[in-house]
C-alpha cells in the first residue's frame, strides 16, 4: 500500500508530519533522522519507513517503543494520538 493511499486527496494531512529519529539498533542497522507522517498507523508506518530507507528485516515487530517518553506503540497507534513530537526517539523493537 502506498502513501498516497492513505492521504485520498486530504491535503490536511500533509501538514500532519513530525520530526523523528528512528533507531532500527535492535536489528543491526542504525538511527535515521526522518519527517514522517503522524496519522498513519505503526503497521504502515514501519512498512513506509523501512521501504523508503531500502531496509529489508523479514521479521519486523510492530512495536516501538518511545525511548524520550517511555511509551510503548503497537500495530494500530498513530503517532498523532500520543502527542509524539519533533525530536523523540521511536526504537524499533
Amino acid at each position: 500500500m502506498s502513501f498516497f493511499q492513505f492521504i485520498k486527496g486530504d491535503e490536511r494531512k500533509m501538514n500532519q508530519h513530525v520530526k523523528v529519529t528512528f533507531d532500527f539498533t535492535n536489528y543491526n542497522y542504525g538511527t535515521y533522522d526522518l519527517a514522517v507522517p503522524a496519522y498513519l498507523p505503526i503497521k504502515n508506518l514501519i512498512a513506509l519507513v523501512l521501504d523508503s530507507l531500502d531496509i529489508s528485516i523479514f521479521d519486523v515487530n510492530t512495536q516501538i517503543k518511545v525511548m524520550t517518553k517511555g511509551q510503548l506503540l503497537v500495530e494500530n497507534d498513530r503517532l498523532i494520538d500520543y502527542q509524539i513530537a519533533d525530536g523523540d526517539i521511536l526504537k524499533l523493537l
